[in-house]
């Protein structure tokens, strides 16, 4: 897309490429037929003119995957991604906590969960922390299916967050156990 004039780029659906118009515009910000106002849309901004500079031959950009400094502001699940990929804790040698910029735009695009009701029939469990953050996922998920899928099994483990179920044993093991017994052929 180098030879477009980007600066007045937008895109036209019809019918069902409306959908795709849409889906295409969250995830690419250089696109410029997009309102919206939010902070996520400054970092989209700043996503999309390093795919633009990397377009036009730059060095692709990179950026942490978990908080490199912590603070108050913190939320408490970016400080447990943190203490578990930047630390003692969980860190490898080989993770440099980079992803790239452009990438940014694929996850936040990204849905799992579409049509999920349509084609997620076969039996699920989810085991979902307590207290985790990330908690809506599931629930978001369990709504979507209730009702549509009848092998539908919700866990929740009392007091568990995110990353608790990455290394401690307390809430590991009783995932594992509802888990075992959801794969088990006698289930």
């Amino acid at each position: 897309m180098v030879d477009v004039l980007i600066t007045r780029g937008g895109l036209v659906g019809i019918c069902a490429g409306g959908g795709y118009a849409v889906g295409a515009a969250k995830g690419d910000h250089r696109f410029k037929a997009v309102s919206i106002a939010d902070e996520k849309a400054a970092a989209l901004d700043q996503v999309a003119q390093a795919v633009q500079a990397e377009a036009a031959g730059n060095e692709p950009v990179a950026a942490p995957y978990a908080p490199p400094t912590l603070d108050d502001n913190t939320p408490y699940d970016l400080k447990e991604a943190y203490e578990y990929y930047l630390t003692a804790r969980g860190q490898h040698p080989n993770a440099q906590n980079k992803m790239l910029l452009r990438s940014t735009g694929l996850v936040i695009n990204f849905d799992a969960w579409l049509i999920a009701d349509i084609f997620l029939t076969q039996p699920l469990l989810i085991v979902v922390g307590e207290k985790a953050e990330s908690r809506w996922h599931s629930e978001k998920i369990y709504k979507i299916l209730d009702g549509k899928n009848k092998a539908l099994k919700k866990v929740v483990v009392p007091n568990a967050r995110h990353m608790d179920f990455y290394d401690k044993e307390d809430y590991i093991n009783p995932a594992i156990e509802k888990i075992v017994n959801h794969l088990s052929p006698n289930n």
